[in-house]
């Protein structure tokens, strides 16, 4: 009896074992590859792409490489229904970076490891701003496309006095419009802000405008559409962001245009007018 007890647990172990050994085989799903693995340039990126292949088994891949900034080895993950990856913070003074990449199945299966090498397009500048200061405006910077000659001349807008105005025209049948005020701010600067008072009365108040910049005074670059937060009662001011051009462009002319206002008007009013200069601190990352 005893024999047989014996027989039966080695019967029952080796089955046992068995199964445990199919049901290992079965949960372990090799990767699929992936094919056609390559690199291109971004600014201050690098981008790997590949193609998935239609019978693909693998859940994700993982992208290994040695990154210079952090001085470590980092790795990031793309999932079966991406076939591409952007690697972010990279440097062309760097030169060519390695990448190691290998696919992983639904089991965390790892299938082979392909290697390839890409290189960084150059980081773009990083502009900072360090500060603001009121700019000078003469009469003889200040013009309008539209002055109203019955009322609220241009120069209203300078003297610091919130019951006069400048008006734009309404009293003839030709008024053009948008209308808008430009300013030559006397120097070429990196970057600027405005404020303005409204007039002490009921209509005729922004809400839509327009910012543009020159350095001629002749061809002019969109900088900003400003259409939310703008004042529409009496006497109230208004305060604009810094405004920077993301290239190195030197502006020495501001043109502010008006192309709504509150009431829907044909015209604009407004009591005061003045320029900041914004001062930028340009960082170049590829030369830190």
């Amino acid at each position: 009896m005893k024999l047989k007890k014996t027989y039966l647990f080695g019967i029952i172990a080796a089955a046992s074992f068995m199964f445990s050994c199919e049901k290992d085989d079965e949960v372990k799903i090799t990767p699929s590859s992936i094919s056609n693995l390559s690199t291109f340039e971004l600014p201050g990126q690098i981008g790997l792409t590949w193609e998935v292949p239609a019978d693909s088994n693998y859940h994700y891949l993982k992208v290994s490489y040695f990154d210079h900034l952090l001085q470590k080895d980092v790795v990031r993950l793309a999932s079966v229904y991406s076939d591409t990856l952007i690697v972010p913070d990279t440097r062309a003074k760097f030169g060519e970076y390695s990448f190691s990449v290998q696919p992983y199945s639904i089991t965390n299966t790892p299938g082979t490891i392909q290697s390839i090498k890409g290189t960084s397009g150059a980081a773009p500048m990083v502009k900072t701003i360090t500060g603001k200061a009121a700019l000078t405006t003469t009469i003889d910077q200040i013009s309008t496309n539209s002055q109203e000659p019955s009322e609220g001349p241009i120069k209203n807008l300078l003297d610091k006095t919130p019951s006069t105005y400048f008006h734009t025209i309404w009293s003839l049948g030709n008024k053009p419009w948008p209308a808008w005020i430009q300013v030559d701010l006397g120097k070429e600067v990196d970057g600027f802000s405005f404020d303005y008072t409204n007039r002490q009365n009921s209509n005729g108040k922004p809400s839509v405008i327009e910012v543009y910049a020159s350095t001629d005074g002749e061809t002019w670059k969109l900088m900003e559409t400003i259409s939310s937060g703008l004042p529409s009662t009496s006497g109230s001011t208004y305060a604009s962001a810094s405004i920077v051009p993301a290239d190195d462009m030197k502006i020495r002319y501001v043109r502010i245009t008006v192309t709504k206002t509150h009431d829907n008007g044909g015209f604009f009013n407004m009591a005061d007018l003045s320029l900041n200069e914004v001062f930028v601190t340009i960082v170049d990352p590829e030369a830190e």
